[in-house]
Protein backbone atom coordinates (compact mmCIF):
# COMPACT_ATOMS: atom_id res chain seq x y z
CA UNK A 1 0.00 0.00 0.00
CA UNK A 2 1.08 3.52 -0.84
CA UNK A 3 1.71 6.25 1.69
CA UNK A 4 -1.01 7.92 -0.26
CA UNK A 5 -3.47 5.67 0.10
CA UNK A 6 -2.41 5.34 3.69
CA UNK A 7 -3.23 9.05 4.08
CA UNK A 8 -6.43 8.69 2.15
CA UNK A 9 -7.81 6.03 4.96
CA UNK A 10 -7.34 8.64 7.67
CA UNK A 11 -9.05 11.43 5.74
CA UNK A 12 -11.90 8.76 4.87
CA UNK A 13 -11.96 8.13 8.61
CA UNK A 14 -12.52 11.74 9.35
CA UNK A 15 -15.20 12.03 6.81
CA UNK A 16 -17.36 9.07 8.87
CA UNK A 17 -17.03 10.98 11.84
CA UNK A 18 -18.96 13.60 10.33
CA UNK A 19 -21.27 11.36 8.65
CA UNK A 20 -22.24 9.54 12.50
CA UNK A 21 -23.72 12.99 13.10
CA UNK A 22 -26.67 12.08 11.08
CA UNK A 23 -26.66 8.15 12.37
CA UNK A 24 -28.06 8.53 15.30
CA UNK A 25 -9.81 -16.15 32.05
CA UNK A 26 -7.09 -15.63 34.14
CA UNK A 27 -6.12 -13.45 37.02
CA UNK A 28 -8.15 -10.67 36.70
CA UNK A 29 -5.75 -8.04 38.94
CA UNK A 30 -8.78 -7.27 40.56
CA UNK A 31 -7.55 -6.90 44.06
CA UNK A 32 -3.78 -6.68 42.72
CA UNK A 33 -1.07 -5.00 42.67
CA UNK A 34 -1.45 -1.41 40.92
CA UNK A 35 2.15 -0.30 41.12
CA UNK A 36 4.55 0.96 37.76
CA UNK A 37 7.30 -0.44 37.53
CA UNK A 38 9.17 1.84 35.09
CA UNK A 39 11.55 1.19 32.37
CA UNK A 40 12.90 4.55 31.44
CA UNK A 41 12.74 7.66 33.86
CA UNK A 42 12.81 11.32 33.54
CA UNK A 43 14.13 12.47 36.79
CA UNK A 44 17.91 12.90 35.63
CA UNK A 45 19.24 15.92 36.78
CA UNK A 46 19.01 18.91 34.16
CA UNK A 47 21.71 21.23 34.30
CA UNK A 48 20.28 24.62 33.25
CA UNK A 49 20.87 28.25 33.46
CA UNK A 50 19.42 31.98 33.89
CA UNK A 51 18.02 34.08 30.95
CA UNK A 52 15.73 36.23 32.18
CA UNK A 53 15.39 37.27 36.05
CA UNK A 54 11.82 39.17 36.95
CA UNK A 55 11.32 42.68 37.22
CA UNK A 56 7.91 42.83 39.10
CA UNK A 57 4.13 42.59 38.62
CA UNK A 58 3.14 43.34 35.29
CA UNK A 59 -0.56 44.57 35.01
CA UNK A 60 -1.72 43.71 31.43
CA UNK A 61 -5.83 44.24 29.60
CA UNK A 62 -6.95 41.80 27.99
CA UNK A 63 -5.38 41.81 24.68
CA UNK A 64 -2.10 44.43 25.95
CA UNK A 65 1.25 42.49 25.68
CA UNK A 66 4.89 42.38 27.85
CA UNK A 67 7.93 41.20 26.55
CA UNK A 68 10.87 39.61 28.33
CA UNK A 69 14.23 40.77 26.34
CA UNK A 70 17.27 38.10 26.07
CA UNK A 71 19.31 38.53 23.70
CA UNK A 72 21.51 35.15 24.68
CA UNK A 73 23.29 32.56 23.07
CA UNK A 74 21.95 29.23 24.07
CA UNK A 75 23.62 26.97 22.19
CA UNK A 76 22.64 23.61 21.87
CA UNK A 77 20.45 23.93 24.65
CA UNK A 78 16.50 23.57 24.22
CA UNK A 79 14.84 22.83 27.38
CA UNK A 80 12.96 26.21 28.78
CA UNK A 81 11.03 26.62 31.71
CA UNK A 82 9.25 29.85 33.43
CA UNK A 83 8.62 30.23 36.75
CA UNK A 84 5.71 33.13 36.96
CA UNK A 85 2.42 33.80 38.62
CA UNK A 86 -0.08 34.69 36.41
CA UNK A 87 -3.65 35.00 36.85
CA UNK A 88 -5.03 35.20 33.05
CA UNK A 89 -4.47 33.04 30.17
CA UNK A 90 -1.25 33.57 28.35
CA UNK A 91 -0.49 33.34 24.46
CA UNK A 92 3.21 34.15 23.42
CA UNK A 93 6.07 33.53 21.11
CA UNK A 94 9.96 32.43 21.81
CA UNK A 95 11.74 34.15 19.36
CA UNK A 96 14.98 33.10 18.24
CA UNK A 97 17.69 32.45 15.29
CA UNK A 98 20.98 30.58 14.62
CA UNK A 99 24.05 31.75 16.09
CA UNK A 100 25.81 31.49 13.30
CA UNK A 101 23.20 32.44 10.65
CA UNK A 102 21.26 35.24 12.01
CA UNK A 103 18.95 35.66 9.01
CA UNK A 104 17.40 32.13 10.18
CA UNK A 105 15.12 33.12 12.54
CA UNK A 106 11.80 31.18 14.38
CA UNK A 107 9.08 32.08 16.67
CA UNK A 108 7.31 29.14 18.83
CA UNK A 109 3.62 30.06 19.87
CA UNK A 110 3.40 28.78 23.13
CA UNK A 111 0.41 28.69 25.33
CA UNK A 112 0.34 29.26 29.66
CA UNK A 113 -2.83 28.90 31.54
CA UNK A 114 -4.37 31.44 34.33
CA UNK A 115 -3.01 29.47 37.73
CA UNK A 116 0.15 28.28 36.17
CA UNK A 117 3.31 28.83 38.10
CA UNK A 118 5.81 26.64 36.10
CA UNK A 119 5.63 26.55 32.13
CA UNK A 120 8.29 24.06 30.57
CA UNK A 121 9.20 22.97 27.01
CA UNK A 122 11.05 21.34 24.61
CA UNK A 123 12.18 24.04 21.88
CA UNK A 124 11.30 22.15 18.59
CA UNK A 125 14.79 20.64 17.80
CA UNK A 126 14.12 17.26 18.41
CA UNK A 127 11.12 15.87 16.43
CA UNK A 128 11.58 14.58 12.53
CA UNK A 129 10.78 17.64 11.13
CA UNK A 130 11.96 20.18 13.51
CA UNK A 131 12.21 23.94 12.37
CA UNK A 132 14.80 24.76 15.09
CA UNK A 133 17.22 22.20 15.32
CA UNK A 134 20.43 24.18 15.40
CA UNK A 135 22.63 26.22 18.45
CA UNK A 136 20.77 29.34 18.57
CA UNK A 137 20.37 32.53 20.54
CA UNK A 138 17.04 33.42 22.10
CA UNK A 139 16.13 36.98 21.52
CA UNK A 140 13.10 37.58 23.04
CA UNK A 141 10.22 36.30 24.96
CA UNK A 142 6.41 38.30 24.40
CA UNK A 143 3.44 37.18 26.62
CA UNK A 144 -0.59 38.64 25.75
CA UNK A 145 -3.17 38.34 27.74
CA UNK A 146 -5.98 35.95 25.73
CA UNK A 147 -8.67 36.44 28.86
CA UNK A 148 -11.32 38.71 28.78
CA UNK A 149 -10.71 40.65 31.66
CA UNK A 150 -7.47 42.36 33.18
CA UNK A 151 -4.78 40.72 35.12
CA UNK A 152 -2.11 40.61 36.91
CA UNK A 153 1.31 38.15 35.87
CA UNK A 154 4.63 38.62 37.72
CA UNK A 155 7.52 36.42 35.78
CA UNK A 156 9.74 35.47 38.33
CA UNK A 157 12.74 33.91 36.34
CA UNK A 158 13.10 32.13 33.03
CA UNK A 159 15.80 29.31 32.88
CA UNK A 160 17.53 27.20 29.72
CA UNK A 161 18.63 24.20 30.30
CA UNK A 162 20.67 21.07 28.49
CA UNK A 163 17.72 18.04 29.15
CA UNK A 164 17.12 16.37 25.51
CA UNK A 165 14.98 13.30 23.92
CA UNK A 166 15.04 10.72 21.91
CA UNK A 167 12.36 10.97 18.91
CA UNK A 168 12.65 7.36 18.57
CA UNK A 169 12.10 6.65 21.85
CA UNK A 170 8.97 4.42 23.53
CA UNK A 171 8.38 5.21 27.35
CA UNK A 172 7.28 2.14 29.17
CA UNK A 173 5.81 1.28 31.95
CA UNK A 174 4.15 -2.40 33.70
CA UNK A 175 2.65 -3.87 36.75
CA UNK A 176 1.87 -7.46 37.12
CA UNK A 177 -0.65 -7.86 34.36
CA UNK A 178 0.14 -5.12 31.43
CA UNK A 179 3.01 -3.72 29.97
CA UNK A 180 2.37 -0.32 28.16
CA UNK A 181 4.09 2.07 25.85
CA UNK A 182 3.90 5.91 25.06
CA UNK A 183 5.74 6.55 22.11
CA UNK A 184 7.80 10.48 21.58
CA UNK A 185 8.19 9.48 17.95
CA UNK A 186 4.09 9.88 17.84
CA UNK A 187 3.34 12.71 20.50
CA UNK A 188 3.03 10.03 23.63
CA UNK A 189 0.13 8.23 22.29
CA UNK A 190 -0.58 5.21 23.17
CA UNK A 191 1.53 2.67 21.21
CA UNK A 192 2.02 -0.14 23.23
CA UNK A 193 -0.70 -2.84 25.13
CA UNK A 194 0.95 -5.96 25.90
CA UNK A 195 -0.93 -8.72 28.88
CA UNK A 196 2.18 -10.07 30.90
CA UNK A 197 0.09 -12.96 33.15
CA UNK A 198 -1.79 -15.30 30.44
CA UNK A 199 1.09 -16.46 27.95
CA UNK A 200 -0.48 -14.55 24.75
CA UNK A 201 0.75 -15.41 21.86
CA UNK A 202 0.38 -14.19 18.24
CA UNK A 203 0.83 -17.83 15.77
CA UNK A 204 -0.16 -18.62 12.26
CA UNK A 205 -2.59 -21.89 12.74
CA UNK A 206 -2.33 -24.27 10.18
CA UNK A 207 -4.73 -22.82 8.41
CA UNK A 208 -2.50 -19.74 7.13
CA UNK A 209 -4.22 -17.29 9.11
CA UNK A 210 -2.90 -15.31 12.17
CA UNK A 211 -4.47 -15.56 15.41
CA UNK A 212 -3.80 -14.34 19.13
CA UNK A 213 -4.99 -16.22 22.00
CA UNK A 214 -3.95 -16.78 25.99
CA UNK A 215 -2.52 -19.39 26.98
CA UNK A 216 -0.46 -20.72 23.73
CA UNK A 217 1.78 -23.77 23.82
CA UNK A 218 4.39 -22.57 21.55
CA UNK A 219 5.50 -25.28 21.30
CA UNK A 220 2.35 -26.36 19.24
CA UNK A 221 2.47 -23.56 17.03
CA UNK A 222 4.07 -21.89 14.39
CA UNK A 223 4.82 -18.52 16.60
CA UNK A 224 5.36 -14.77 15.23
CA UNK A 225 5.52 -13.29 18.17
CA UNK A 226 5.30 -13.83 22.04
CA UNK A 227 5.66 -10.33 23.52
CA UNK A 228 2.05 -9.40 21.88
CA UNK A 229 1.68 -5.70 21.29
CA UNK A 230 -2.41 -5.11 20.81
CA UNK A 231 -2.25 -1.84 19.12
CA UNK A 232 -1.95 -0.94 16.27
CA UNK A 233 1.28 1.19 14.92
CA UNK A 234 1.77 0.71 11.35
CA UNK A 235 1.99 4.52 10.69
CA UNK A 236 1.28 7.85 12.69
CA UNK A 237 -2.63 7.72 11.82
CA UNK A 238 -2.84 4.72 13.38
CA UNK A 239 -2.42 4.15 17.88
CA UNK A 240 -4.41 4.79 20.61
CA UNK A 241 -4.15 8.72 20.39
CA UNK A 242 -6.19 12.39 20.54
CA UNK A 243 -7.55 13.50 17.44
CA UNK A 244 -10.16 16.57 16.83
CA UNK A 245 -11.36 18.80 14.11
CA UNK A 246 -12.22 22.15 14.09
CA UNK A 247 -14.77 23.39 10.49
CA UNK A 248 -12.91 26.23 9.72
CA UNK A 249 -11.96 27.86 6.46
CA UNK A 250 -10.45 31.10 5.36
CA UNK A 251 -13.03 33.09 6.41
CA UNK A 252 -12.23 32.09 9.86
CA UNK A 253 -8.58 32.46 8.98
CA UNK A 254 -7.63 29.07 8.29
CA UNK A 255 -6.35 28.84 4.49
CA UNK A 256 -2.70 26.28 4.65
CA UNK A 257 -1.38 26.58 0.80
CA UNK A 258 2.02 25.47 0.53
CA UNK A 259 1.77 22.48 2.91
CA UNK A 260 -1.13 20.87 1.92
CA UNK A 261 -1.51 17.09 1.46
CA UNK A 262 -5.33 17.25 -0.26
CA UNK A 263 -7.28 18.61 -2.91
CA UNK A 264 -10.73 19.75 -1.77
CA UNK A 265 -12.36 21.16 1.35
CA UNK A 266 -10.21 20.54 4.44
CA UNK A 267 -10.86 20.00 7.83
CA UNK A 268 -8.31 21.41 10.67
CA UNK A 269 -7.36 18.57 12.23
CA UNK A 270 -4.91 18.32 14.94
CA UNK A 271 -3.72 15.06 15.59
CA UNK A 272 -1.39 13.71 18.43
CA UNK A 273 1.38 11.39 16.81
CA UNK A 274 2.11 13.13 13.89
CA UNK A 275 1.39 13.87 10.28
CA UNK A 276 -0.04 12.33 7.22
CA UNK A 277 3.46 13.64 5.81
CA UNK A 278 5.08 11.43 8.55
CA UNK A 279 6.25 14.32 10.64
CA UNK A 280 6.36 14.23 14.06
CA UNK A 281 4.49 16.14 16.72
CA UNK A 282 6.63 18.49 19.08
CA UNK A 283 7.02 16.93 22.35
CA UNK A 284 6.96 19.38 24.88
CA UNK A 285 7.41 17.72 27.93
CA UNK A 286 7.30 14.20 29.59
CA UNK A 287 7.91 12.01 33.04
CA UNK A 288 8.18 8.30 33.70
CA UNK A 289 8.26 7.27 37.11
CA UNK A 290 6.63 5.47 39.60
CA UNK A 291 3.24 6.78 39.20
CA UNK A 292 2.87 5.95 35.31
CA UNK A 293 3.62 8.05 32.09
CA UNK A 294 2.64 11.62 31.36
CA UNK A 295 3.61 12.93 28.00
CA UNK A 296 2.62 16.78 26.28
CA UNK A 297 2.96 17.52 22.78
CA UNK A 298 2.24 20.25 20.24
CA UNK A 299 0.14 18.64 17.43
CA UNK A 300 0.74 17.92 13.65
CA UNK A 301 -2.46 19.45 11.43
CA UNK A 302 -2.80 15.49 9.71
CA UNK A 303 -3.99 16.89 6.50
CA UNK A 304 -0.77 19.17 6.06
CA UNK A 305 2.68 18.28 5.67
CA UNK A 306 4.64 19.61 8.58
CA UNK A 307 2.46 22.39 10.33
CA UNK A 308 2.44 22.47 13.86
CA UNK A 309 -1.02 23.08 15.31
CA UNK A 310 -1.44 26.14 18.09
CA UNK A 311 -2.61 23.37 20.54
CA UNK A 312 -1.46 21.05 23.14
CA UNK A 313 -1.88 17.63 24.09
CA UNK A 314 -1.55 15.49 27.01
CA UNK A 315 -1.98 11.79 28.03
CA UNK A 316 -1.89 10.42 31.32
CA UNK A 317 -1.43 6.59 31.87
CA UNK A 318 -1.83 4.59 34.99
CA UNK A 319 -2.82 1.33 36.49
CA UNK A 320 -6.02 0.87 38.86
CA UNK A 321 -6.11 -2.01 40.87
CA UNK A 322 -9.27 -3.17 39.13
CA UNK A 323 -6.71 -4.52 36.27
CA UNK A 324 -7.55 -1.56 34.23
CA UNK A 325 -5.44 1.14 32.43
CA UNK A 326 -6.46 4.26 32.99
CA UNK A 327 -5.84 7.05 30.19
CA UNK A 328 -6.28 10.59 30.72
CA UNK A 329 -6.33 12.94 27.80
CA UNK A 330 -6.42 16.15 27.61
CA UNK A 331 -6.54 18.87 24.84
CA UNK A 332 -6.59 22.59 24.98
CA UNK A 333 -6.58 24.75 21.95
CA UNK A 334 -5.09 28.01 20.84
CA UNK A 335 -5.27 28.84 17.23
CA UNK A 336 -7.26 31.89 17.87
CA UNK A 337 -9.33 31.32 14.58
CA UNK A 338 -11.93 33.91 14.02
CA UNK A 339 -15.70 33.20 14.62
CA UNK A 340 -15.16 29.38 16.10
CA UNK A 341 -17.95 29.45 17.78
CA UNK A 342 -20.18 29.80 14.48
CA UNK A 343 -18.69 26.64 12.92
CA UNK A 344 -20.07 23.22 12.85
CA UNK A 345 -20.02 20.64 15.58
CA UNK A 346 -18.59 17.49 14.32
CA UNK A 347 -17.51 14.30 15.63
CA UNK A 348 -14.10 14.35 17.67
CA UNK A 349 -12.56 11.34 17.88
CA UNK A 350 -12.21 10.37 22.15
CA UNK A 351 -9.89 9.01 21.37
CA UNK A 352 -9.08 7.15 18.16
CA UNK A 353 -8.39 3.83 18.69
CA UNK A 354 -6.57 0.59 16.44
CA UNK A 355 -6.47 -2.42 17.48
CA UNK A 356 -4.72 -5.45 16.08
CA UNK A 357 -6.43 -7.39 13.05
CA UNK A 358 -6.62 -11.00 14.44
CA UNK A 359 -8.96 -9.86 17.26
CA UNK A 360 -11.43 -9.70 14.57
CA UNK A 361 -14.66 -9.89 16.09
CA UNK A 362 -16.16 -6.33 17.00
CA UNK A 363 -17.74 -6.97 20.53
CA UNK A 364 -20.68 -4.17 21.81
CA UNK A 365 -23.42 -5.27 24.41
CA UNK A 366 -26.41 -3.30 23.10
CA UNK A 367 -30.05 -2.62 24.49
CA UNK A 368 -30.44 -4.77 21.67
CA UNK A 369 -28.86 -7.54 22.84
CA UNK A 370 -25.02 -8.89 22.27
CA UNK A 371 -23.41 -7.97 19.04
CA UNK A 372 -20.14 -10.31 18.07
CA UNK A 373 -19.41 -9.62 14.79
CA UNK A 374 -16.57 -10.31 12.18
CA UNK A 375 -18.10 -9.34 9.10
CA UNK A 376 -17.38 -5.13 9.22
CA UNK A 377 -15.55 -3.29 6.58
CA UNK A 378 -14.11 0.50 5.96
CA UNK A 379 -16.46 3.06 7.19
CA UNK A 380 -16.21 5.44 4.09
CA UNK A 381 -16.79 2.05 1.69
CA UNK A 382 -19.53 1.01 3.67
CA UNK A 383 -23.35 1.93 4.84
CA UNK A 384 -23.67 2.64 8.55
CA UNK A 385 -25.25 -0.20 10.54
CA UNK A 386 -27.04 1.48 13.35
CA UNK A 387 -28.38 -1.06 15.71
CA UNK A 388 -28.21 -4.82 15.85
CA UNK A 389 -31.42 -5.30 14.33
CA UNK A 390 -30.73 -2.88 11.50
CA UNK A 391 -31.00 -5.44 8.17
CA UNK A 392 -27.83 -4.59 5.63
CA UNK A 393 -27.37 -6.60 2.61
CA UNK A 394 -23.70 -6.74 1.85
CA UNK A 395 -20.69 -5.24 3.40
CA UNK A 396 -21.29 -2.32 6.57
CA UNK A 397 -19.34 -0.73 9.45
CA UNK A 398 -21.27 0.19 12.68
CA UNK A 399 -22.40 3.68 14.25
CA UNK A 400 -24.07 2.92 17.37
CA UNK A 401 -25.53 5.66 19.02
CA UNK A 402 -24.94 6.51 23.19
CA UNK A 403 -28.35 5.16 23.75
CA UNK A 404 -27.63 1.35 21.48
CA UNK A 405 -24.19 1.25 23.66
CA UNK A 406 -25.86 1.93 27.36
CA UNK A 407 -23.12 -0.39 29.36
CA UNK A 408 -20.11 2.14 28.02
CA UNK A 409 -18.24 -0.56 26.55
CA UNK A 410 -16.98 -2.13 23.49
CA UNK A 411 -14.11 -4.30 22.46
CA UNK A 412 -12.03 -5.59 19.13
CA UNK A 413 -11.54 -10.01 20.33
CA UNK A 414 -10.72 -13.03 18.57
CA UNK A 415 -13.18 -16.31 18.36
CA UNK A 416 -12.81 -17.14 22.17
CA UNK A 417 -14.03 -13.84 23.29
CA UNK A 418 -10.34 -12.86 24.03
CA UNK A 419 -9.26 -9.51 23.66
CA UNK A 420 -9.08 -5.64 24.52
CA UNK A 421 -12.07 -3.52 25.57
CA UNK A 422 -12.21 0.01 26.13
CA UNK A 423 -14.83 1.88 28.45
CA UNK A 424 -15.75 5.16 27.47
CA UNK A 425 -18.78 6.70 29.22
CA UNK A 426 -20.39 9.95 27.74
CA UNK A 427 -19.87 9.33 24.20
CA UNK A 428 -22.41 10.68 21.62
CA UNK A 429 -22.28 7.52 19.31
CA UNK A 430 -19.58 4.71 18.89
CA UNK A 431 -17.76 3.83 15.11
CA UNK A 432 -16.48 0.59 14.38
CA UNK A 433 -14.70 -0.37 11.70
CA UNK A 434 -12.13 -3.08 10.02
CA UNK A 435 -9.49 -2.36 7.08
CA UNK A 436 -7.46 -4.66 5.05
CA UNK A 437 -9.75 -7.06 6.72
CA UNK A 438 -7.83 -10.84 5.58
CA UNK A 439 -6.31 -12.62 8.32
CA UNK A 440 -4.68 -14.77 6.16
CA UNK A 441 -0.81 -14.30 6.12
CA UNK A 442 0.57 -13.37 3.01
CA UNK A 443 2.79 -11.17 1.36
CA UNK A 444 0.23 -8.69 0.24
CA UNK A 445 -1.83 -8.28 3.21
CA UNK A 446 -0.68 -8.65 6.82
CA UNK A 447 2.89 -9.31 5.75
CA UNK A 448 3.29 -5.81 5.02
CA UNK A 449 4.63 -3.02 6.94
CA UNK A 450 5.68 0.80 6.89
CA UNK A 451 9.47 0.16 6.06
CA UNK A 452 9.47 4.39 5.66
CA UNK A 453 9.03 4.73 9.56
CA UNK A 454 10.13 1.24 11.22
CA UNK A 455 12.89 -1.58 10.36
CA UNK A 456 11.85 -5.36 10.81
CA UNK A 457 14.08 -8.25 10.52
CA UNK A 458 11.19 -10.38 9.51
CA UNK A 459 10.27 -12.76 7.88
CA UNK A 460 7.28 -13.13 10.36
CA UNK A 461 6.36 -8.94 11.40
CA UNK A 462 4.12 -8.96 13.82
CA UNK A 463 0.28 -7.63 13.12
CA UNK A 464 0.61 -4.38 15.41
CA UNK A 465 2.51 -2.90 12.65
CA UNK A 466 1.13 -4.38 9.42
CA UNK A 467 -1.39 -2.75 7.46
CA UNK A 468 -4.76 -4.57 8.49
CA UNK A 469 -6.21 -2.71 11.17
CA UNK A 470 -9.73 -2.47 13.76
CA UNK A 471 -10.59 0.89 14.02
CA UNK A 472 -13.60 2.02 17.02
CA UNK A 473 -14.01 5.77 18.13
CA UNK A 474 -16.49 7.07 20.73
CA UNK A 475 -17.35 10.06 19.08
CA UNK A 476 -18.19 13.31 20.64
CA UNK A 477 -20.27 15.62 18.88
CA UNK A 478 -18.84 18.84 19.87
CA UNK A 479 -17.43 22.10 18.77
CA UNK A 480 -13.94 22.92 19.23
CA UNK A 481 -13.36 26.42 21.19
CA UNK A 482 -10.51 28.11 21.82
CA UNK A 483 -8.57 28.64 25.51
CA UNK A 484 -11.35 25.93 26.76
CA UNK A 485 -9.79 22.13 27.89
CA UNK A 486 -11.46 19.35 26.57
CA UNK A 487 -10.80 16.00 29.40
CA UNK A 488 -11.86 12.62 29.39
CA UNK A 489 -10.61 9.74 30.86
CA UNK A 490 -10.70 6.12 29.34
CA UNK A 491 -9.95 2.53 31.06
CA UNK A 492 -8.26 -0.47 28.83
CA UNK A 493 -8.70 -3.99 29.77
CA UNK A 494 -7.06 -6.82 28.26
CA UNK A 495 -8.89 -10.61 29.01
CA UNK A 496 -12.36 -11.90 28.03
CA UNK A 497 -15.33 -10.52 27.64
CA UNK A 498 -17.05 -11.96 30.70
CA UNK A 499 -14.32 -10.55 32.63
CA UNK A 500 -14.73 -7.28 30.93
CA UNK A 501 -18.19 -7.41 31.66
CA UNK A 502 -17.53 -7.54 35.91
CA UNK A 503 -14.35 -5.14 35.79
CA UNK A 504 -16.34 -2.37 33.23
CA UNK A 505 -20.04 -2.95 34.91
CA UNK A 506 -18.40 -2.05 38.21
CA UNK A 507 -16.72 1.11 37.02
CA UNK A 508 -19.98 2.19 35.86
CA UNK A 509 -21.59 1.13 39.03
CA UNK A 510 -19.22 2.92 40.51
CA UNK A 511 -19.05 6.11 38.35
CA UNK A 512 -15.36 6.42 39.02
CA UNK A 513 -15.16 8.03 35.16
CA UNK A 514 -18.12 10.09 34.01
CA UNK A 515 -16.53 12.04 31.62
CA UNK A 516 -18.64 15.25 32.84
CA UNK A 517 -15.73 17.67 32.02
CA UNK A 518 -16.48 17.06 27.97
CA UNK A 519 -19.24 19.03 28.49
CA UNK A 520 -16.85 22.30 28.77
CA UNK A 521 -17.15 22.23 24.90
CA UNK A 522 -20.72 23.10 23.13
CA UNK A 523 -22.34 19.62 22.08
CA UNK A 524 -25.57 18.12 21.36
CA UNK A 525 -26.03 18.02 24.73
CA UNK A 526 -25.64 21.43 25.66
Amino acid sequence: MTKTKTKTKKLTLAMALLLAIGCLGGCKGKDGDSSSNFENSSLEEVNSGLLYEGKGLVQLAPGQETELTIGKDVESQNYLSIQLVTGVNLVGYIHYHETENTANTHKEKIYIEAQDKTFSMFLDAFRVGAFGAFEKTIDKITLRNVSKESGVINVKRVDIGDRVYDNQETLYTSNAYLKIGASLAAGGSLCHVESLNRSVVEYIDQDGKVRIDQYIDQEKVNTVTDQVNLVNIHDLGREIQQSYYSHVNEVNGYAPDDDVLYEGNLLYNPVQAGSAGDKQSQIIDYRVDENGIYVKCRPQDWFLRNTQTDSYMESNYTFAKDGTLRVENRFVNFSEFKDMEKTWMGGQESPAIYIVHPLNYFYCETIEGEICDPNLLGAMTTPSKNSLSHEIEGQYHYTLSEEQVYKNWFAFVNDQKFGMGIYMPNMDNLVASRGWTTTLYTMIANHYYNSDIYQLDGPKYPSAYVNNYNYCCPSTIRRMADFVPFEYTFAVYVGTVEEMRDTFGQLQESKAITNESMEAWEGLKS
